[in-house]
């Protein structure tokens, strides 16, 4: 059963036990409020009969009791209170209500009606034909037989210590046809309004849920694989305009994490192509040298120049696989502890190393002293290294290269300028990726990838500074201690 369903029975039942409450509670009011006169023109009589010294005057006259008059046949007046007579104990009188032509079936009356009942009193009571066709409110009244009328005028002969017991009873038939036509059109109406209020329902619930029926529906094409759609998220109510927003939101996630998906699939694939683009060319080499050199058909000179090749190819392997194993060792997110470390020692032994190394450029230091930054020593002197050796295999002999160092606010600020020929703007953005080079120029591409992913190991940031001449290139990192 759908949540639309279960709701409108919800309801339905929910109704249904309200109406029968109000009916119950409508006809049961309306019972007492019939039967309130009954009561009170009974109680009257019993009054009479009990609290006056006057003789009292019952509402019907029955004719005085004789062995003639004992009879369940009413006057051809009708009546409308059934009577009867106990003297001691023994049936003195007895008529039913109604017409002569069609008296009402008597109610079942004895003289321990009376029981318990004190002289001189009265009470009320229910009374039923033997059938049960009829029911009676009936009024029971104990007197004395002193002096005692009942009716036609004249003082019966009654022992005047004799216990009188008399019952009046008013049958009930009018007022439980009432009712029961009052119950019929009740139940009627609840019918009636027991299938509008679960069509209402049932409508209204629909039309409340139909935001929900779409968010389904358009979940289900997302879980298909459409994860460009999205979700309503209607104003009102606000229930679903929450629900639209917070699955919208978690698509949003879910949709960027798959790009990122694709795109680091995309670039491992890359990487992967590039690597082994990069890896086939000196594994090509040490493998024709090494061919040459085992077929012996090869001079001394020859092949000493093939053993040569073969190192020279070998150290370029070894270099490419060391970059590789940094690279890796980012991406599987393993870090190298980090303690306080001299950077202006660090870079002033890269700059005397570059000098060294390369004489035909000028590498000029700018650095202030006691530059402390929290890191791996060893990796912040390959981040300034392969600076500097992208400087030699990039620019022209004789390129002046300036590096600084120095201090602003909290992080400590490397540039390495240079004027050579500058990177085309169109690379820069694409400097720092891997295997990415700007030029046809030597190199595997992972110099400035290895500064950047080392740099971020750090907390810092690497860029390329724009610059109306030669490159610039700018690395901060956080001081150990700022200030």
């Amino acid at each position: 059963m759908t949540l639309r369903s279960r709701l409108a029975a919800t309801a339905a039942v929910i109704l249904a036990v309200a109406l029968g409450a109000v009916g119950i509670v409508l006809s049961q009011s309306v019972h007492e409020a019939l039967l309130d006169p009954i009561d009170q023109r009974l109680s009257e009589l019993g009054r009479q009969f009990t609290g006056s010294s006057a003789r009292p005057q019952p509402p019907v006259r029955p004719t005085p009791p004789s062995s003639s008059t004992s009879s369940d046949s009413p006057r051809p007046e009708g009546r409308d209170l059934a009577t009867f007579r106990f003297v001691d104990g023994e049936l003195d009188a007895r008529f039913a209500s109604g017409f002569e032509s069609d008296p009402d079936p008597v109610p079942v009356v004895s003289a321990s009606i009376a029981s318990g009942m004190e002289e001189r009193s009265w009470r009320l009571v229910d009374l039923s034909a033997a059938d049960g066709s009829v029911n009676y409110r009936a009024v029971v009244v104990v007197t004395s037989g002193s002096g005692f009328d009942f009716g036609g005028g004249a003082t019966e002969a009654i022992d005047p210590e004799a216990r009188v017991v008399h019952v009046f009873a008013s049958p009930l038939d009018t007022v439980e046809a009432t009712v029961d036509r009052l119950r019929l059109a009740a139940f009627a109406a609840a019918c009636v309004a027991l299938i509008a209020g679960a069509l209402l329902t049932w409508w209204t619930v629909r039309r409340a849920l139909a935001p929900v029926e779409r968010t389904v529906e358009t979940v289900a094409r997302i879980g298909d694989g459409a994860l460009d759609l999205r979700v309503p998220a209607p104003e009102r109510p606000e229930e679903m305009r929450l629900l639209g927003s917070s699955i919208n939101s978690m698509l949003d996630r879910l949709e960027g994490a798959r790009a990122a998906e694709v795109a680091a699939q995309g670039a491992l694939s890359q990487f992967l192509a590039d690597a082994s683009h990069e890896l086939r060319t000196p594994v090509a080499a040490v493998a024709g040298h090494a061919e040459l050199l085992s077929s012996g058909a090869l001079d001394d000179e020859t092949a000493g120049r093939s053993l040569g090749r073969i190192r020279s190819e070998t150290a370029r392997m070894q270099r490419l696989v060391d970059d590789l194993l940094i690279l890796a060792s980012h991406d599987t997110g393993h870090r190298r502890p980090h303690r306080t470390v001299n950077l202006s020692g660090v870079v002033t032994d890269a700059v005397e190393d570059a000098n060294a190394i390369d004489r035909d450029r000028g590498y000029t230091a700018r650095i202030e002293d006691g530059v402390r930054v929290s890191g791996d020593e060893a990796q912040l002197a390959q981040v300034v290294a392969n600076l500097l050796a992208n400087v030699r295999a990039h620019t022209p002999a004789g390129t002046a290269t300036v590096v600084s160092l120095s201090l602003d606010g909290d992080a400590a600020v490397l540039t390495v300028a240079d004027d050579g020929p500058g990177i085309p703007a169109n690379a820069q953005a694409r400097l720092f990726e891997r295997f990415f080079r700007s030029s046809a120029g030597g190199g595997a591409g992972l110099g400035l990838a290895i500064v950047a992913t080392l740099v971020e190991e750090h907390g810092g940031d690497v860029r390329c500074v724009p610059s109306d001449r030669g490159t610039v290139i700018e690395v901060r990192i956080p001081l150990d201690d700022p200030r």
